[in-house]
């Protein structure tokens, strides 16, 4: 008899085993899927916690729901053996239950229900039947155990039901999630590789004017094909026509800001990588001017700026297309590079 228990506990414990790995299988699968997507959001995740709505919903989905379930289950579990005269607490065994404590507890809870607990309640079933007890009260309690069995069942069977389910799920898009990674690489690739040239500086193909063709479309006309919108160059060559310095990196912040209409958005990657290029080109502007006089150099520099800015956002359309991509950036560094595509030290004045 006692060789019995000892292998229905050992049978428990791994049963129980099985179930948490769920706990620990959901979030790697989750985390994965994450990096597929959004490596910058994953990382984040992962090294400040959660800090948005999106982060918090990714937890509840992939971490936090298992648990919550098991947490449930065994509250309602507890409860129906303590009304069947087992002495313990199911608040407390709950708590148990949650992370990271019901790596622990979860299995003694596990082996106790099925070895000690359903063997105490079998036996005062047989000592109440010596007794003669009322049979309505007999019957009770084997409704009970039936009860409590078929929840069980019914529990695990939608447990497993639901784990096929997130392995199927993952096993189908995973070929999306990874079209998609190599979509965003290759996006990122353009994106920094999309530079402004001395032959851009120095105007030896520029456009012909626009005219009404300029505010069309949110594009706008790009006739010579450098990333630039037409009229802004044009309106930068006749401003700063004796400077190439200044039209080096005006060109340049052009270009940049033009990436919010013209680059495809893949996902957040795609248009923080974006930013961080304008980064780039925002600090480029500055590089022309002194800093002997530090109000000055924010005053002229703000100018040079808003040059471009106010022509490249001059239409309601893309005063809209600038907050709809604003509102996909994610987190991101400073690049370390060279913030200027053209070295100005080159240019004659």
């Amino acid at each position: 008899m006692d060789a019995k228990f000892f292998f229905l506990g050992l049978r428990q414990f791994i049963l129980a085993l099985i179930i948490i790995f769920g706990i620990l299988i959901f979030p790697i699968v989750g985390m994965q899927m994450l990096l597929q997507v959004n490596e910058i959001m994953a990382y984040s995740l992962a090294i400040i916690g959660p800090h948005s709505v999106f982060s918090w919903l990714f937890l509840l989905v992939n971490v936090f729901w298992y648990p919550i379930v098991l947490t449930v289950w065994v509250a309602r579990d507890a409860i129906k053996f303590k009304k069947q005269g087992i002495k313990i607490s199911p608040l407390l065994w709950s708590v148990g239950t949650i992370l990271p404590t019901i790596i622990v507890v979860f299995p003694i809870y596990f082996i106790l229900r099925d070895v000690v607990w359903r063997r105490r309640l079998t036996i005062n079933n047989i000592n109440s039947m010596e007794q003669e007890i009322n049979p309505e009260q007999q019957v009770g309690v084997k409704k009970g155990f039936v009860s409590s069995k078929r929840t069980r069942e019914i529990f695990f069977s939608g447990v497993a039901i639901a784990f096929v389910a997130y392995v199927v799920y993952v096993v189908a898009i995973l070929p999306n999630l990874s079209r998609t990674k190599q979509k965003t690489e290759e996006q990122v690739a353009k994106i920094h590789a999309t530079k402004l040239t001395l032959d851009d500086v120095i105007g030896k193909n520029l456009p012909p004017d626009p005219g009404a063709d300029a505010d069309k479309t949110v594009q706008g006309a790009d006739v010579n094909r450098n990333g630039i919108r037409d009229d802004v160059e044009l309106a930068i060559f006749r401003e700063y026509s004796d400077s190439a310095k200044t039209r080096a990196v005006l060109l340049q912040y052009a270009l940049v800001l033009q990436m919010e209409a013209t680059q495809k958005i893949v996902n957040t990657e795609t248009v923080t990588e974006v930013v961080r290029e304008q980064s780039r080109a925002y600090y480029c502007v500055g590089k022309i001017l002194s800093r002997a006089d530090m109000d000055e150099y924010i005053k002229e520099s703000n100018k040079l700026r808003l040059f471009v800015s106010e022509r490249q956002r001059n239409t309601l359309e893309r005063q809209n297309t600038r907050k709809d991509f604003v509102e996909k950036i994610g987190s991101y560094s400073e690049s370390e590079n060279e913030v200027c595509d053209i070295d100005l030290s080159v240019l004659p004045n």
